[in-house]
């Protein structure tokens, strides 16, 4: 009788051990889903940025040059 037990007992530990398993498993999951798309965000945020930084520095440029030019002009002109 105490081996019957032993065994259902054992049974019993390895089912709930399973099933721990399997929920540590889907929380695995669930936390890699949600890293991976704060990675995917953070990617996507960096290359905007990147972008609009690009943008600014050549709109800045085309308003110096600009700058520029008019200032040329204008000494042109005074002379």
């Amino acid at each position: 009788m105490s081996t019957a037990y032993s065994y259902e007992q054992l049974r019993r530990e390895l089912d709930n051990s399973t099933t721990e398993l399997q929920e540590q498993r889907n929380l695995l999951d669930k936390e890699r889903a949600l890293w991976e798309g704060r990675f995917q965000f953070l990617e996507s945020q960096r290359d905007q940025s990147k972008a609009d930084l690009e943008e600014l520095q050549k709109k800045f440029q085309q308003s110096l040059e600009l700058q520029q030019k008019m200032h040329f002009d204008n000494k042109s002109n005074a002379e």
